[in-house]
Protein backbone atom coordinates (compact mmCIF):
# COMPACT_ATOMS: atom_id res chain seq x y z
CA UNK A 1 0.00 0.00 0.00
CA UNK A 2 1.82 3.01 -0.90
CA UNK A 3 0.34 5.89 1.07
CA UNK A 4 1.57 9.62 0.73
CA UNK A 5 2.96 11.20 3.53
CA UNK A 6 5.43 13.56 4.91
CA UNK A 7 6.93 14.41 8.13
CA UNK A 8 8.62 17.67 8.75
CA UNK A 9 11.30 17.91 11.11
CA UNK A 10 11.28 21.14 12.72
CA UNK A 11 14.98 21.59 14.73
CA UNK A 12 13.56 23.73 18.09
CA UNK A 13 15.98 21.87 19.85
CA UNK A 14 18.56 24.62 19.26
CA UNK A 15 16.12 27.31 18.07
CA UNK A 16 17.28 29.16 20.63
CA UNK A 17 20.89 28.66 21.49
CA UNK A 18 21.89 29.44 17.73
CA UNK A 19 22.70 32.77 16.66
CA UNK A 20 23.08 33.07 12.95
CA UNK A 21 24.29 35.72 10.65
CA UNK A 22 21.11 35.82 8.30
CA UNK A 23 22.38 34.63 5.15
CA UNK A 24 20.71 35.13 1.45
CA UNK A 25 17.32 32.71 1.32
CA UNK A 26 15.83 30.83 -1.54
CA UNK A 27 12.30 29.20 -2.08
CA UNK A 28 12.40 25.99 -2.13
CA UNK A 29 12.50 25.16 -5.48
CA UNK A 30 8.89 23.09 -6.78
CA UNK A 31 9.63 19.54 -8.28
CA UNK A 32 7.45 16.55 -9.04
CA UNK A 33 7.93 13.61 -7.13
CA UNK A 34 6.58 10.54 -7.58
CA UNK A 35 3.52 10.43 -5.74
CA UNK A 36 3.60 6.80 -4.74
CA UNK A 37 7.14 7.57 -2.62
CA UNK A 38 7.08 8.50 1.39
CA UNK A 39 8.35 12.40 0.76
CA UNK A 40 9.81 13.55 3.52
CA UNK A 41 10.35 17.42 4.30
CA UNK A 42 13.15 19.00 6.76
CA UNK A 43 13.66 22.54 8.10
CA UNK A 44 16.23 22.89 10.20
CA UNK A 45 16.83 26.26 11.99
CA UNK A 46 20.84 26.45 10.96
CA UNK A 47 23.73 24.00 10.15
CA UNK A 48 25.47 25.92 12.71
CA UNK A 49 25.98 22.69 14.35
CA UNK A 50 28.38 20.34 12.96
CA UNK A 51 26.22 16.75 14.22
CA UNK A 52 23.36 18.77 12.12
CA UNK A 53 25.33 18.26 9.44
CA UNK A 54 26.44 14.80 9.97
CA UNK A 55 22.75 13.83 11.06
CA UNK A 56 20.86 15.36 7.53
CA UNK A 57 23.15 13.47 5.82
CA UNK A 58 22.67 10.16 7.36
CA UNK A 59 19.34 10.69 7.50
CA UNK A 60 19.06 11.74 3.80
CA UNK A 61 21.22 8.70 2.34
CA UNK A 62 18.95 6.49 4.70
CA UNK A 63 15.56 7.42 3.22
CA UNK A 64 16.75 7.95 -0.09
CA UNK A 65 17.84 3.70 0.38
CA UNK A 66 14.01 2.90 1.77
CA UNK A 67 12.91 4.67 -1.30
CA UNK A 68 11.64 7.88 0.03
CA UNK A 69 12.22 11.77 -1.53
CA UNK A 70 13.76 13.65 0.79
CA UNK A 71 13.96 18.12 0.95
CA UNK A 72 15.89 19.40 2.93
CA UNK A 73 15.30 23.07 3.99
CA UNK A 74 17.97 25.20 6.41
CA UNK A 75 16.40 29.09 7.30
CA UNK A 76 19.71 30.34 8.07
CA UNK A 77 18.27 31.81 11.57
CA UNK A 78 16.14 33.46 10.21
CA UNK A 79 12.40 32.74 11.58
CA UNK A 80 9.91 34.20 9.14
CA UNK A 81 12.10 32.21 6.46
CA UNK A 82 11.41 29.01 8.52
CA UNK A 83 7.38 29.40 8.61
CA UNK A 84 7.91 29.97 4.86
CA UNK A 85 9.73 26.42 4.69
CA UNK A 86 6.99 24.96 7.08
CA UNK A 87 4.26 26.22 4.82
CA UNK A 88 5.91 24.95 1.96
CA UNK A 89 6.01 21.53 3.33
CA UNK A 90 2.28 21.81 4.73
CA UNK A 91 0.84 22.78 1.51
CA UNK A 92 2.69 20.04 -0.19
CA UNK A 93 -0.23 17.58 2.42
CA UNK A 94 2.17 16.29 4.99
CA UNK A 95 0.57 13.71 7.25
CA UNK A 96 2.24 15.08 10.42
CA UNK A 97 4.52 17.22 11.71
CA UNK A 98 7.73 16.20 13.73
CA UNK A 99 8.86 18.75 16.69
CA UNK A 100 12.14 17.70 17.89
CA UNK A 101 13.73 18.60 21.04
CA UNK A 102 16.00 18.29 23.62
CA UNK A 103 15.85 18.28 27.72
CA UNK A 104 18.73 20.30 27.64
CA UNK A 105 17.64 22.94 25.09
CA UNK A 106 14.34 23.32 27.36
CA UNK A 107 16.23 23.34 30.46
CA UNK A 108 18.74 26.01 28.75
CA UNK A 109 15.36 27.78 27.85
CA UNK A 110 13.91 27.56 31.54
CA UNK A 111 17.53 29.70 32.32
CA UNK A 112 20.14 26.67 33.00
CA UNK A 113 23.43 28.06 32.14
CA UNK A 114 25.29 25.61 28.84
CA UNK A 115 27.79 24.70 31.19
CA UNK A 116 24.85 22.63 33.69
CA UNK A 117 22.59 21.88 30.96
CA UNK A 118 23.86 17.81 32.17
CA UNK A 119 22.89 18.37 35.51
CA UNK A 120 19.09 17.59 36.71
CA UNK A 121 17.09 20.20 37.34
CA UNK A 122 13.38 19.43 36.84
CA UNK A 123 12.48 23.18 37.63
CA UNK A 124 14.01 24.54 35.26
CA UNK A 125 12.27 22.08 32.61
CA UNK A 126 9.24 23.06 33.90
CA UNK A 127 10.04 26.69 33.12
CA UNK A 128 11.29 26.13 29.69
CA UNK A 129 9.11 23.86 28.17
CA UNK A 130 6.59 26.57 28.02
CA UNK A 131 8.69 27.50 24.30
CA UNK A 132 8.04 23.53 23.57
CA UNK A 133 4.34 24.27 24.15
CA UNK A 134 4.19 27.56 22.01
CA UNK A 135 5.72 25.52 18.98
CA UNK A 136 2.95 22.79 19.33
CA UNK A 137 0.27 25.42 19.20
CA UNK A 138 1.88 27.01 16.45
CA UNK A 139 1.66 24.04 14.52
CA UNK A 140 -1.83 22.89 15.54
CA UNK A 141 -2.71 25.73 13.75
CA UNK A 142 -2.28 24.19 10.40
CA UNK A 143 -4.44 21.29 11.28
CA UNK A 144 -1.60 18.70 11.14
CA UNK A 145 -0.85 15.98 13.86
CA UNK A 146 1.95 17.08 15.77
CA UNK A 147 4.57 14.51 16.84
CA UNK A 148 7.15 15.63 19.58
CA UNK A 149 10.42 13.51 19.19
CA UNK A 150 12.74 13.95 22.17
CA UNK A 151 16.57 12.93 21.42
CA UNK A 152 17.37 11.82 24.60
CA UNK A 153 21.08 11.85 26.10
CA UNK A 154 22.64 10.31 28.81
CA UNK A 155 22.08 13.49 31.44
CA UNK A 156 18.40 13.22 31.00
CA UNK A 157 16.58 11.73 33.98
CA UNK A 158 13.57 9.52 33.52
CA UNK A 159 11.73 12.28 35.86
CA UNK A 160 12.56 14.45 33.28
CA UNK A 161 11.39 12.32 30.03
CA UNK A 162 8.24 11.79 31.82
CA UNK A 163 7.74 15.54 32.70
CA UNK A 164 8.32 16.18 28.54
CA UNK A 165 5.99 13.15 27.71
CA UNK A 166 3.38 14.10 29.51
CA UNK A 167 3.50 18.02 28.74
CA UNK A 168 3.01 17.06 24.84
CA UNK A 169 0.40 14.31 25.78
CA UNK A 170 -1.63 17.12 27.77
CA UNK A 171 -1.50 19.34 24.99
CA UNK A 172 -2.60 16.62 22.61
CA UNK A 173 0.59 16.32 20.37
CA UNK A 174 1.94 12.72 20.30
CA UNK A 175 5.45 11.91 21.84
CA UNK A 176 8.17 9.64 20.87
CA UNK A 177 11.64 9.26 22.45
CA UNK A 178 14.30 9.19 19.92
CA UNK A 179 17.86 7.75 21.11
CA UNK A 180 19.42 7.21 17.55
CA UNK A 181 23.01 8.25 18.54
CA UNK A 182 23.08 5.80 20.98
CA UNK A 183 21.18 2.97 19.50
CA UNK A 184 21.17 3.25 16.26
CA UNK A 185 18.35 2.83 13.85
CA UNK A 186 16.59 0.65 16.80
CA UNK A 187 16.35 4.23 18.87
CA UNK A 188 14.25 5.43 16.10
CA UNK A 189 11.57 3.16 15.93
CA UNK A 190 9.17 4.85 18.35
CA UNK A 191 9.29 7.72 16.10
CA UNK A 192 8.91 5.61 13.26
CA UNK A 193 5.66 3.53 14.76
CA UNK A 194 4.01 7.18 15.33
Amino acid sequence: MHKKFALLLICVSFLILTACTPGSSSAPEDKKSDKSKPEIGMSFDSFVIERWIRDRDVFVATAKELGADVNVQTANGEVAEQIDQIEYFIDKGVDAIVIVATVRALKYNGGVAKADLGTPDLEALKKGIVNLGKHIENMRSYGVPQIVALNVFDSDTDEEIAYVRGYCNDLGAEFALSECWEKGGAGGEELARK
